[in-house]
């Protein structure tokens, strides 16, 4: 991960040099630490990294608006990917990986994509093991409503296998469950009469699975008082039908050093029944 920070560290050396503010590759690296807190006072906690990246099939220009919306402003046709991996308490160990898809129709604003996500979940507690693997596959159909607002449905099939091996006696079980997932979102950026911009993202989500069914509201709003500076607030609220509800807040920083090169900060809760889980995250954007 050192390794890996100091390659891109180098990378914002040369973008710094560059005379041109165009780019067409976003790369982001980040590092996550997670601790969760249970009713029982026990305390499990986590250490994860990832890298993710953007490649746009047109060249994006900053404009007079926030560096971090450039990419959606632009309306930019993409290929996005990410892979993620965590190691923690209990032998808890997560891997992910996804990649998508966004083509986007400049003419009439329509966008369409395609994402794959599979991640594998593993953790080992009083002589049992446990993994659960999971596939999600989504299809998205959205429109911009202007230049700096869309809207987008997006309906997701999530095939997940969980398997139990008893590690005294040698014995294992697997179930397999299948969800799905429709998701409406909304997302703007606008101006304000002081100068600044406001960028706002609602959506709503409801997950019909085999065995239980969710709802889920979600609100972001981001704050940018300069075109390289920004912070926002995010809220959701999950509320399944036969568990107990979910809720999670968030808080994020990000300062561009110029136009292609970025630092980010975030804080986030969770709750629900008793568990409480912060997160903290930290981030290095380059653009290319």
């Amino acid at each position: 991960m050192k390794k890996l920070a100091l390659l891109l560290t180098c990378f914002a050396s040369f973008v710094q040099a560059a005379p041109s503010e165009e780019y067409r590759m976003e790369i982001i690296v980040a590092t996550t630490t997670t601790d969760t807190d249970f009713s029982s006072s026990n305390t499990l906690s986590s250490d994860g990294k990832a890298i993710g990246g953007e490649f746009y099939f047109k060249p994006i220009t900053p404009s007079s608006m926030p560096f971090a919306e450039a990419g959606f402003l632009s309306q930019s046709s993409s290929l996005n990917f990410i892979t993620a991996k965590s190691d923690g308490d209990l032998s808890l160990d997560t891997e992910i990986k996804n990649i998508g898809l966004t083509h986007i129709i400049s003419e009439s604003g329509s966008i369409f994509g395609l994402e794959r996500d599979d991640s594998d979940v593993s953790f080992a507690f009083d002589g049992q093991s446990f993994k659960i693997s999971t596939e999600e596959t989504s299809f998205t159909y959205g429109k911009y409503l202007s230049d700096t607002s869309a809207i987008v449905l997006t309906y997701t099939d999530v095939d997940m296998l969980e398997t139990e091996d008893f590690l005294f006696s040698g014995t294992s079980f697997s179930f397999r469950s299948n969800a799905k997932i429709y998701n409406l979102a909304y997302r703007s950026v606008s101006a304000t009469q002081t100068g600044s911009h406001v960028a706002i993202a609602t959506n709503a989500t409801f997950i019909n699975g085999d065995t239980n069914s969710a709802r889920n509201l979600g609100l972001g709003i981001t704050l940018y008082p300069m075109t390289h500076f920004g912070f926002s607030f995010n809220a959701a609220y999950l509320n399944p039908e036969n568990t107990s509800s979910t809720r999670e807040y968030a808080l994020t920083y990000q300062y561009f050093l110029d136009s292609k090169i970025a630092l980010s900060a975030g804080f986030s809760q969770t709750k629900e029944d008793g568990i409480n889980t912060n997160a903290t995250l930290f981030s290095l954007t380059a653009r290319l």
